[in-house]
């Protein structure tokens, strides 16, 4: 756009003298024809301060004009033509702090306008906030519950905890840590009156040394989630009658199981339960379980770096029939978890079946799952330690996951309880450390085939580790029931491609010979690997070929061909150059691929 010239700025102060001479009856001689030299002396005063007031003027003006235009071209802008209640909920959902509302306040008239015309945005209150910020959210939340959080470790928090304490009637949530030095800062907030709140969050720092006094938490509605950190809170049962979920950390844990079972008891709605890192000493007490609580909607439970005794006897004093996600990690060292073990795992105990995902009825439960789904196996590994065998038991799907771990000095126990316990054949893996002697004095593969011996169900072997020049394996304790076989060790390959060629003799029943069938006949799934080097290659082809003419193409006549299996993968380095020998393999096994 072109600037105004010369005359039309002459024309237009002309207009504006002209006006205000009328207002305070003076003549201004024009200044497009007049020179200034041809003012009068006397006048050049006034001459001079209607220009001024001109200048103002003009100025003035143009400055609306400008403010004008640039917010007719702000409306314009997408941030403007946000409506107004989805602006509110943007900034609902950011849970902004009081600081950033004010500066937020600063990038508009609009802005400025809903933030302070919108109540909920007002409803967080800290312990940083200085008292007239902190009185501000007080009177902009008009009366709506609020959330506090609290932190005595900030040191700026002494002027608001009166008007924290006066106003707790109307929290709705609160977190409150405490300091280092001061543990009980929180007290005050705790015991004061709080009818309208649902969630508690109270951690003291594990840096206190002493443990914290209990504090006795103010009557009111019930809670709906209760977090506690090495604080021991006294809670009326009434408050606890809608809890939804538990998380208890550290000192929080009662000492005392009756206490915590008498807490679960009141806790009939609770949907969530986690117990993380007790503090009991090894001299403590030894628990003892109580009476059977049912939780009946209890779906996600966690115990984590408990202690092996007090997470057995709290899971044999449970019921949890609608679980669908555990976690269980032990603390191991007590000397009292063995009798515990056998109640937990005791055949027909209705805890353990709940643990492992079953019902009543012993069918596998699956809740809120299309009746198509396939039900996935349980997984049981053996990680051998220099301190402890560790058996873990796991289920995973996009439904539930179930993770049990436990550190035992006698795994074998453990495992066969929990074998009996279980109404369908498991997957069983095996992690071991072959080029060392495991913790209970014995070589792993021999310990791998005392598992085999000892369980009643199990149908999946998984061999990760490499085996030593002294090792071999042997299928023969699991070949009744074993439907799944995956090998990455190739000297445990080449050993497996030669047993499942052979066949063996399967005792019919008392008093009757026994009968010719193939190693392991109810195999479904074979994963083997085969070296990269060419003449170890052609050792491990020959002996695949072997196998795949012995028990499945029938040439040789004799014992009838096994069942194909539903995947046979072979892996190795040269896939690409065995092309033809898988073209050959799957003119008899369909289902064989080399990767």
């Amino acid at each position: 756009m072109k600037p105004p010239s010369k005359d039309a700025i002459s024309k237009a102060l002309d207009i504006l003298l002209e006006s205000i001479g009328e207002q305070n009856g003076y003549s201004f001689p024009s200044s497009c024809t007049t020179p200034l030299s041809g003012i009068p002396l006397e006048e050049l005063a006034t001459y001079a301060d209607a220009l001024s007031s001109a200048k103002l003027h003009l100025a003035d003006e143009a400055d609306k004009l400008i403010c004008q235009t640039q917010h007719r071209r702000n409306l314009a802008a997408p941030i403007h033509r946000l409506p107004e209640e989805i602006f509110k909920t943007i900034l609902e959902m950011t849970e902004t702090d009081v600081r950033d509302l004010l500066l937020w306040c600063q990038v508009g008239r609009l802005w400025h306008a809903t933030i302070f015309n919108s109540p909920r945005l007002w409803t967080r209150m800290y312990s940083g906030l200085s008292p007239k910020m902190a009185r501000w959210v007080l009177n902009l939340s008009k009366g709506l519950p609020l959330s506090l959080h609290w932190d005595a470790v900030d040191k700026r928090y002494g002027p608001i905890m009166d008007i924290a304490a006066q106003n707790s009637t109307r929290f709705k949530s609160m977190k409150l840590r405490g300091g280092l030095s001061k543990p009980l800062d929180i007290r005050r907030l705790l015991t004061s009156p709080t009818p309208a709140l649902e969630s508690l969050t109270a951690e003291v720092t594990r840096g206190w040394v002493a443990p914290a006094p209990e504090v006795v938490l103010s009557e009111g509605a019930p809670l709906k989630h209760l977090t506690l950190t090495n604080l021991t809170l006294t809670i009326d049962p009434h408050r606890l009658s809608s809890l939804i979920t538990l998380f208890l950390d550290g000192s929080a844990i009662p000492a005392s199981l009756g206490t915590l079972l008498q807490i679960l008891s009141a806790s009939a709605q609770l949907e969530q339960l986690t117990l993380l890192a007790d503090t009991r000493v090894e001299d403590s007490e030894v628990p003892q379980p109580g009476p059977l609580v049912t939780l009946p909607r209890l779906g996600n439970l966690e115990l984590d770096c408990i202690t092996d005794d007090y997470c057995m006897a709290l899971l044999a004093s449970i019921y949890t029939p609608a679980c669908s996600r555990i976690y269980v990690y032990d603390a191991s060292g007590s000397q009292h978890v063995d009798s515990l073990d056998a109640l937990v795992w005791k055949p027909g105990s209705v805890q353990a079946v709940a643990l492992l995902g079953f019902n009543s009825s012993l069918e596998p439960r699956i809740l809120g799952v299309p009746e198509t789904v396939s039900m996935p196996q349980i997984s049981t590994t053996i990680s051998v330690a220099r301190s402890a065998t560790l058996v873990r038991v796991e289920e995973k799907d996009s439904v539930r996951s179930r993770h049990l771990h436990f550190g035992r000095s006698e795994p074998l126990k453990l495992l066969k309880r929990i074998g009996e316990s279980l109404p369908h054949r498991p997957s069983l893996s095996i992690s071991l450390p072959l080029s060392q002697h495991d913790s209970i004095g014995i070589r792993p593969l021999k310990l791998l085939k005392r598992i085999g011996e000892s369980l009643r169900h199990r149908p999946s072997l998984s061999l990760s580790r490499p085996l030593s020049q002294h090792d071999s394996i042997d299928l023969g304790p699991w070949s009744s029931t074993l439907e799944s076989l995956e090998l990455s060790d190739y000297k445990a390959s080449l050993s497996a491609m030669e047993q499942l060629s052979q066949c063996i003799a399967t005792p019919y029943g008392t008093g009757v010979l026994a009968t010719e069938s193939w190693m392991c006949p109810n195999l479904r799934f074979i994963t083997l690997h085969i070296p990269g080097d060419e003449e170890e290659c052609a050792i491990y082809i020959a002996a695949l070929r072997l196998l795949v003419r012995k028990r499945w193409s029938g040439e040789d006549g004799g014992l009838a061909p096994a069942i194909q299996p539903d995947r046979f993968e072979i892996i190795s380095p040269r896939y690409r150059e065995l092309q033809d020998v898988e073209s050959e393999i799957q003119r008899v096994l369909p289902s064989f691929w080399l990767n």
